[in-house]
């Protein structure tokens, strides 16, 4: 009998509450369960809540679930299994229609300018971007691979979704099906239709993939559609910082991978005025103008103007200049952003007016004006959740609001309500013209902003959970603070007052801020302060990100050698982290000289530091395949950390058992499994030798016991072997009841060992269930962090 406890929700995920009384569990993985409470992952039964067949729970692999049930899985977290959240994304055919009616224009969106210049609502012909097609042609029939991903990439504002669309187009016409994943958190579009098989390929659009969870992107890339025998993923994002794990995945599985960066869309001021010339026209075609307009905006030659949408919103500005005679056309960048959320606002104050004439409009357009604002920041929400944010900050008839910010922003989903502005670029400025602290004379900001990013983001409320939706919250006031100071000083005030929601917001976020132009590293240390003591995979990117721009602008030749060598150290073991082996290298390098140079001026006192860089090239050199340079880099750290440990340095005895397990790996990497051998042993035995004192380290001696097995079963001693693995499994089960996501990549290692060891002892049984339960392991890690895990699926320690 299986009973089940209640669910609640903690910063964005599902977590089981206590039951009171002990729950039974029929396990199809390794599961644990806590006395008086468990977390189980599906049910088997007729239908939902019928607990009275046996329930499937893995919380490493599948779980499975017969008729007319479901089954979900997620990592062992302490004693529970969270519950995931189902498929992050879903397929659905590529829409190439416009979003708007090319005949309402001018009746409705005249004084709407942001859904004129919405990219999905393709006003302005596409042009231009000739030779990027063509790269992305050859890209996608290029033979090489079955699957085969490209990221392109640029700045907001350079036109990537519109070229995007245009590809897609260029390739249902070529034969290829198009596809597009959307973001479980994205609008659903209103009528899902069934991909089809046909054609010469498979072409799938991820845009924002910079947005996606790591997990996300892999789960995605392992869907069963894209196992045909011509697959291109089209990534779009704005960084890439994200890119080389989800590279290593795909190289993983033999998937081919480029990038495309989106070079300036028009780099001659020629061209930037024709393309100006032709949008100019074409909005004043929809628009009514009646007479030719002839004006062109100023500065064309300054560098915003290289980005198509800037070039857009300014040609869009003149020709609604161009039909008030009389109206001046702004010359800022920033002026014509305010000029285009005037004309935005304009709409709310006639559609606020036609109460009068009994329409069902009754929003003020400054309270329009806060609606629109926190939409941007919070994302499509529910009716009931759209209803209750409003009213949390303290809109009245919170309500009708929502109602008429529908009516003017119809949201994809017809389901949810606060559909945000677009585009994105013009979104930012909105938020950014509205809080106070610019200096655009002509564009009144407003008061209450100031502590809506506060309150949504819980920032005065420690003892509540980050929200969901701050990834987005913070990307876009990131996004904002790379342009506006303002916005980066109030965004820089709201981290400083609770370091947290950065950290909560994950990777992406992380990314953005690290971006930011006007985010101070003042809070980025504040930041990189609070980033877990533990690794946290799904914070690699996002915390390498923020580390190396912290070192980039920090750390110069004035910087204490002390100080220096510690963030170069750091950085080496981020960037790893994140996949980044080989910038790993250089960072430590760096950390190396310093080191070394202190050394000269402080001898016999950096000995040990040293060491521990050079046996962190070494690992780092190792993983990179340069095995030859690895075992010189650790022999060097093995020989001084002897040195220190014969003067008497106790902080070295267990730094050099460490040393010495990594060389046992690096020379049976070269051949050497003699020395192999011996270099395990005496690692375990110095491990053992710590043991009952304060130097003890389970951790690492399961990973020694786990790297003599794999040195003794190269030599061919399989019971010797299986002893060491046995014991490293056991040891590597504890720490993972503690801290699985450190630990887990161990106890999959040391599994997949002890498999081959049964297997060479004849026990069949025992080394199917050992290697079973670490490619379970082993999969939800590449979820986690497919380039620091992938490597792993069928590793000797």
């Amino acid at each position: 009998m299986v009973r089940w406890g209640k669910r609640r929700r903690s910063a964005g995920k599902e977590t089981a509450a206590t039951t009171d009384a002990t729950t039974s569990v029929s396990d199809t993985g390794d599961a644990t369960a806590g006395p008086g409470a468990t977390s189980v992952t599906g049910y088997l039964g007729g239908r939902q809540g019928d607990a009275s067949g046996s329930v499937h729970v893995s919380g490493t692999g599948n779980a499975q679930a017969g008729p007319g049930g479901f089954a979900s899985t997620g990592p062992i977290i302490g004693s529970r299994i969270t519950i995931g959240p189902g498929r992050p994304y879903r397929l659905e055919r590529f829409s190439f229609a416009p979003t708007v009616d090319d005949q309402a224009l001018p009746r409705v969106f005249a004084d709407q300018p942001s859904r004129l210049l919405d990219a999905r609502s393709q006003i302005v012909p596409f042009s231009g971007r000739q030779e990027e097609l063509t790269r992305l042609a050859e890209w996608r029939d290029a033979g090489t691979a079955s699957l085969s991903a490209l990221l392109l990439h640029g700045p907001g504002g350079e036109g990537k979704t519109r070229l995007s669309a245009r590809f897609a187009a260029l390739s249902a016409e070529a034969g290829w099906q198009v596809v597009e994943a959307c973001h479980r958190d994205s609008p659903r579009p209103r009528q899902e239709e069934p991909v089809p098989a046909d054609g010469r390929g498979l072409l799938v659009i991820v845009d924002y993939a910079d947005r996606w969870a790591h997990p996300e992107l892999v789960e995605l890339l392992r869907d069963p559609l894209l196992a045909g025998p011509a697959v291109r993923v089209l990534l779009i994002g704005r960084t890439v910082q994200w890119w080389a794990a989800v590279r290593g995945e795909l190289r993983s599985v033999g998937a081919a991978v480029t990038d495309l960066p989106l070079r300036e869309f028009a780099a001659d001021v020629t061209d930037r005025e024709r393309a100006f010339v032709a949008a100019r026209d074409r909005f004043g075609a929809v628009l009514g103008v009646s007479e030719p307009i002839t004006e062109v905006v100023r500065g064309l030659d300054t560098p915003p103007y290289a980005q198509v949408l800037t070039l857009h919103m300014a040609a869009l500005v003149t020709a609604l200049a161009a039909g008030r005679p009389g109206s001046p056309v702004p010359e800022s960048v920033e002026e014509i952003a305010a000029y285009l959320l005037d004309r935005e606002r304009m709409g709310w104050r006639r559609l606020y007016g036609s109460r009068l004439a009994g329409e069902e409009f009754d929003t003020p357009p400054t309270v329009m004006a806060r609606a629109v604002f926190t939409a941007v920041l919070a994302g499509p929400a529910s009716y009931a959740e759209g209803v209750g944010r409003l009213d949390g900050l303290g809109l009245r008839a919170a309500d009708r609001v929502v109602t008429d910010h529908r009516f003017c922003y119809p949201p994809l989903d017809r389901a949810q309500v606060l559909e945000p502005l677009r585009p994105d670029r013009l979104a930012e400025d909105l938020v950014a013209l509205l809080i106070p602290g610019h200096d655009v004379s002509g564009y009144d900001p407003d008061p209450w902003t100031a502590s809506v990013p506060r309150t949504l983001l819980a920032a005065d409320r420690p003892d509540l959970p980050v929200p969901a939706f701050a990834n987005r919250a913070v990307t876009v006031l990131a996004s904002a603070a790379d342009r506006w100071p303002h916005v980066g000083a109030e965004l820089g005030s709201l981290i400083r007052q609770r370091p947290e929601i950065a950290v909560g917001a994950g990777s992406a976020a992380l990314v953005a801020l690290s971006h930011a132009r006007y985010v101070d590293t003042d809070v980025l240390l504040e930041v990189e302060m609070r980033l877990p003591q533990q690794r946290q995979a799904d914070l690699d990117v996002g915390a390498a990100a923020v580390t190396e721009r912290l070192v980039r602008e920090r750390v110069d030749d004035t910087t204490r050698l002390q100080d220096a060598a510690s963030w170069y150290a750091r950085l080496g073991v981020r960037l790893a982290h994140a996949g980044r082996k080989n910038e790993a290298v250089r960072a430590n390098h760096q950390a190396l000289a310093a080191l070394h140079r202190l050394d000269e001026l402080v001898p016999q006192t950096y000995g040990t530091h040293v060491a521990l860089c050079l046996m962190d090239i070494g690992g780092y050199q190792s993983d990179l395949g340069r095995h030859k340079e690895a075992v010189g880099f650790t022999r060097r750290a093995i020989d001084l950390l002897r040195e220190q440990v014969r003067e008497g340095h106790r902080e070295a005895r267990p730094q050099l058992a460490l040393a010495l397990a990594n060389y046992g790996n690096q020379l049976q990497n070269t051949g050497q499994r003699g020395d192999a051998v011996e270099a395990a042993g005496e690692s375990v035995a110095r491990y053992r030798e710590l043991a009952g004192s304060d130097l003890a380290d389970p951790p690492r001696l399961a990973f020694a016991l786990c790297g003599l097995g794999t040195r003794l079963l190269a030599v061919g001693r399989n019971e010797d072997a299986a002893e060491a693995l046995v014991e490293s499994v056991a040891g590597y089960r504890e720490l993972v009841a503690a801290a699985p996501q450190t630990h887990l990549p161990g106890l999959a290692r040391a599994l997949t060992n002890l498999g081959t060891a049964r297997q060479r002892l004849g026990q069949r049984g025992e080394a199917v269930r050992a290697a079973e339960e670490s490619v379970r392991i082993r999969r939800d890690l590449v979820e986690l962090n497919g380039q620091a895990h992938t490597a792993d699926l069928a590793p000797p320690c």
